[in-house]
């Protein structure tokens, strides 16, 4: 188990996020601290609702949770898809607004394999994705990973935000 506070990016308020050890096959799961009741909100495609700029999931007595991409994504990439994520608000912090501070939260809390096969999902041809406004899509293509971690490569439609340029953020062991 391990936690880290900082500030949301959206409503600018200071909220903790612990994380916890979950069973097999319970997946990821948001746990609602502050709200009577303490309400889950699964981690999964049924619980995506419109955002504005971000993700937003819903679930138990329509309890919200937002922003949550980066530490979705850093525990896509280190393998960890059973986990118990309490939160004393409704948003996740931006911390540094990389991922390196959920990947070091992760890290912090241990990462355990579990005696019980995993269920994954293989990119096998190219994917694309788009919705109305037709100006939000996204593409995904089979490629082998960076030698020894993972990379991200994210290109943006305006000229302000120019083009990140990939970067390893954790160096993966075998496992």
């Amino acid at each position: 188990e391990a936690s880290v506070r900082g500030l949301t990016l959206h409503g600018g308020t200071e909220v903790e996020v612990r994380v916890r050890p979950a069973p097999a096959d319970a997946g990821i799961v948001f746990v609602r601290r502050d709200l009577p009741g303490e309400p889950k909100v699964p981690a999964d495609a049924a619980h995506v609702v419109p955002g504005e700029h971000r993700t937003v999931l819903r679930g138990e007595g329509g309890a919200t949770v937002e922003t949550v991409e980066h530490l979705l994504a850093c525990a896509t990439g280190l393998g960890v898809d059973n986990l118990l994520v309490e939160l004393s608000g409704s948003e996740l912090p931006g911390l540094d607004g990389s991922a390196a501070d959920y990947v070091a939260l992760l890290d912090r809390a241990g990462i355990v394999d579990l005696a019980v096969p995993r269920r994954t999902l293989s990119i096998d041809a190219p994917l694309d994705v788009s919705w109305e406004p037709a100006d939000k899509w996204f593409a995904v293509s089979p490629r082998p990973a960076p030698a020894g971690g993972a990379g991200l490569r994210v290109a943006y439609t305006y000229a302000a935000a120019g083009q990140a340029q990939p970067r390893p953020v954790h160096r993966l062991a075998a496992r």
